[in-house]
């Protein structure tokens, strides 16, 4: 697993480079080192975080916090704001899988959050991307992680180690980072600087199988 650090100093290089991500990708360099209790997320966000998710700080209890975890691990709408809450906390102490499904963590159960290709012999292997552990695992790279359908891919422009694999059945998305392209590339962090293509896939009418650390 990347350190929070070197995960960090990532998403301020990003944030340098793209420019229409910047606000993202500080605040996920924030979160990347953040190792405290709900109380310091709460004032964290309050300071840094997104008119949303402050709103949200503002009202938090740990009454609340207790709920929405117990609603993340029981597969509860992960796109509410106080998801946010639940999964930055559970990051440190993820869950363990009971159950083994191809396109679910092997380690923590968890849905994907994004994808990578990573340089194999002469090609490429790839492999999901855990949405709350970050663990890597092989997938069939022409199949829908959501439902297994097939699936088309569109280049980010100006972002040309960043695909967008989307589902011609389910109608669901995430994005593949090009590890082989950019052996600097950290998957869950690059993944927040192509903020551009979620608004397109929307746009689109597509839906994201799981929304990344920062609830994008």
């Amino acid at each position: 697993m990347v350190s929070g650090n070197a995960a960090a100093q990532r998403a301020l290089t990003l944030a340098a480079r793209y420019p229409a991500a910047r606000e993202a990708l500080e605040f996920h360099a924030r979160l990347a080192t953040f190792t405290g209790d709900w109380r310091e997320l709460r004032d964290l966000v309050a300071a840094h975080g997104p008119r949303l998710l402050r709103e949200t700080a503002a009202n938090m209890s740990e009454f609340d916090l207790k709920a929405a975890v117990d609603g993340y691990l029981h597969g509860e709408d992960r796109r509410h704001p106080e998801s946010f809450f639940a999964r930055v906390m559970l990051r440190h102490d993820p869950p363990q899988a009971h159950r083994a499904h191809s396109n679910q963590c092997p380690q923590c159960g968890e849905p994907p959050g994004c994808a990578c290709l990573r340089k194999e012999n002469d090609g490429s292997a790839f492999f999901l991307v855990c949405s709350l552990c970050s663990h890597e695992w092989r997938f069939a790279r022409t199949q829908c992680p959501a439902c297994g359908g097939n699936v088309e891919w569109h280049v980010a422009e100006g972002m040309d180690h960043i695909l967008t694999q989307a589902c011609t059945q389910c109608a669901r998305y995430l994005h593949v980072i090009r590890a082989d392209k950019d052996p600097e590339a950290i998957p869950e962090v690059d993944e927040v600087a192509a903020i551009a293509m979620d608004i397109w896939a929307l746009e689109q009418g597509w839906e994201k199988i799981h929304p990344n650390l920062i609830g994008l």
